[in-house]
């Protein structure tokens, strides 16, 4: 297969680097990445200046945008000899579990690859911690990624992408659909007045993050040390359900 791998930790992070290692074995791999770490960047596009694109190798390129800039360059920039046969986005230094997904830059490039047409996936894993240090085991995931592509590939649809989430413990426990946690991330917004006289507001982080949903939720089953992979829509879903009530309360 020809394939595409952005991510959001940016171009040369461990985790896209591995990925790349593990599937140049049987597969074209292609990458075009963030110049920098574009985290938290969902699905922000820079549409005020022209970006800087760099090309590092034969077929790959780190652009100073935010993942979607990627996508989009790479998908209809003509950079590469033709279009992927599956996008990967990834892997995530930490999970994008449950409502991560509205944050995070890495499956903000899968939903925007659906978008274009391209099936996608999001690679996510989430440490171990040990004597207050955390371990990332990226090579698993990969493999488990390359053995299973074809099934991956298979489940996704036009109008929706798969989010793929792992703990950094081997052997994993098993493979399990999730449903999507709620996250509460216990964080807090300081604003600090400098000596400069300027207010700066800075978002801190909270304490350990905590989650709610059913049985089946990614959150869940990760902590347990299963491969969570979630089956999310690329567009906007709305209450249909509102469609049937009465505009008679609203006033024009």
């Amino acid at each position: 297969m020809k394939i595409l791998l952005i991510n959001d930790d940016g171009y040369g992070a461990e985790g896209i680097t591995v990925l790349a290692d593990v599937l140049r074995k049987h597969h074209e791999v292609w990458i075009l990445a963030p110049s920098e770490n574009r985290s938290g960047a969902s699905s922000c596009i820079i549409m005020n200046r022209q970006l800087p694109l760099r090309k590092k190798a034969v077929n790959e390129y780190a652009l100073d945008g935010t993942p979607t800039d990627c996508v989009l360059c790479a998908l209809k920039g003509d950079l590469f000899p033709s279009k992927p046969d599956v996008v990967f986005s990834g892997i995530n230094k930490y999970g994008n579990l449950g409502t991560d997904i509205l944050y995070s830059g890495t499956c903000a490039a899968a939903k925007e690859a659906t978008l274009q047409g391209i099936p996608s996936i999001a690679l996510s894993v989430e440490p171990v911690s040990a004597n207050g240090n955390e371990r990332f085991d990226y090579e698993s995931l990969a493999l488990f990624a390359e053995k299973n592509m074809n099934v991956l590939v298979g489940l996704c649809t036009d109008k929706t992408f798969l989010n793929v989430n792992a703990p950094s413990v081997v052997p994993y426990a098993g493979v399990q659909f999730a449903s999507l946690s709620k996250r509460f991330y216990n964080d807090k917004v300081n604003i600090i007045i400098k000596n400069d006289e300027k207010v700066y507001s800075t978002c801190a982080g909270g304490a350990e993050v905590s989650f709610e949903g059913d049985t089946s939720n990614d959150s869940l089953l990760v902590k347990k040390g299963y491969v969570a992979i979630s089956s999310v829509y690329a567009e906007p879903v709305a209450d249909l359900s509102l469609c049937a009530k009465s505009t008679n309360q609203f006033v024009l």
